[in-house]
């Protein structure tokens, strides 16, 4: 995991060369090396991950995320997570001031676990059952807001 962390701009492909190009991963199969990668990008993003995304077609709501071999850690995450614009100080506080539990019961929505940090801060579909997701890590939400930030693929 820290191998693909400390270089997030390099390609899929170039981390399993250089990471399984030392003596001790010599017998180690491509599926295996591919298997490893997708585990401990994982566990980093707390979503699936595949090389290949066929699974989409059948529930789209849990779909992994695709790696290919020629994108970089940080692209992956990039559109995974598009970017918006940010906030001023005055807005956050309007923001911060005016969202609440009791504001969203007041406005007949409910607040929604998930587990998916995609589905951070949406807005369910359905009329009646209005409501808001809200990834259930908050901390892991920030650590990786922070990462993005001095990782930002648009800087490099």
């Amino acid at each position: 995991m820290q191998f693909i962390v400390d270089r997030p701009s390099i390609s899929r492909e170039c981390l399993i060369a250089s990471y399984f190009n030392q003596d001790q991963h010599a017998q180690t199969t491509e599926i295996d090396k591919s298997r490893a990668v997708n585990l401990a990008y994982s566990i980093i993003t707390m979503l699936p991950c595949a090389e290949t995304n066929s699974f989409h077609l059948h529930c789209p709501e849990s779909a992994p995320v695709t790696w290919k071999k020629g994108q970089a850690a940080c692209l992956v995450w990039e559109t995974t997570f598009p970017r918006g614009e940010g906030l001023t100080r005055e807005e956050v506080r309007q923001v911060t001031t005016d969202l609440s539990a009791n504001r969203l019961r007041e406005c007949r929505s409910e607040i929604i676990d998930t587990t998916d940090p995609r589905l951070h801060l949406t807005i369910t579909s359905a009329e009646e059952d209005k409501g808001i997701y809200v990834f259930h890590q908050a901390g892991f939400v920030k650590q990786h807001l922070a990462y993005r930030n001095r990782h930002d693929p648009a800087d490099e």
